[in-house]
């Protein structure tokens, strides 16, 4: 199960069998535990992901009573599932504001951390880059420069970048490594209204 923060606390979902018709996709089911004793005793239904896309829903369905409460246990973090995340670092020259007009361009490197989609070589980046899906904030850049320390930090580890090679392939040596950890990552709910006319002939 994976939790998601409402606005009563802390609910923890699964993936259901579905109950669409037309628009088929997987639902997920959210249960609670309202007076915290170790035992759900309510649950909301998602209703199908719209087009089928994974946790797209317009909005939970209406809290129902289960028929008896249900008791879980609550693991610990290194105990519960976990993934592998990626490094992947982007090279870009350009002139800041503010440079004067002689001045030349400064190379900056970013590294951005992401989860390891798969060991497929055919994805995000160049063909040696492992795919991954970025995630907001696990980001970190530097100028590089004869006197600067070009240190990254990404999560907790710490990388010096040493310069760039052909292609603009990126030489660099790691100080520390990332520590194993747990990094909550939030669900947002977005809303927005979209209008879709409809021409009905006279």
């Amino acid at each position: 199960m994976f939790g998601v923060y409402s606005l009563t606390g802390w609910v923890y979902c699964a993936v259901a069998e579905t109950t669409a018709s037309w628009w088929a996709g997987d639902e997920f089911v959210c249960y609670e535990d309202i007076d915290g004793d170790g035992r759900f005793e309510s649950a909301m239904l998602s209703g199908a992901p719209f087009l089928g896309v994974p946790l797209f829903v317009f909005e939970l369905g209406e809290r129902r009573a289960l028929a008896e409460p249900a008791p879980y246990t609550v693991i610990s973090g290194a105990e519960g599932p976990s993934v592998e995340f990626a490094l992947v670092a982007t090279v870009q020259t350009r002139r800041l504001p503010g440079m004067l007009a002689e001045a030349p361009p400064v190379t900056m490197v970013t590294v951005k951390g992401g989860f390891r989609a798969s060991a497929d070589p055919g994805g995000v980046g160049r063909a040696a880059d492992p795919p991954t899906t970025p995630i907001a904030g696990w980001a970190d850049t530097v100028v590089l420069g004869p006197e600067r320390p070009n240190r990254i930090h990404v999560l907790g580890a710490e990388l010096e970048i040493l310069g760039l090679g052909e292609d603009n392939a990126v030489r660099y040596r790691v100080i520390s490594s990332a520590p194993a950890q747990v990094e909550r990552i939030a669900m947002s709910v977005t809303r927005s209204t979209t209008y879709t006319p409809i021409f009905i002939p006279g």
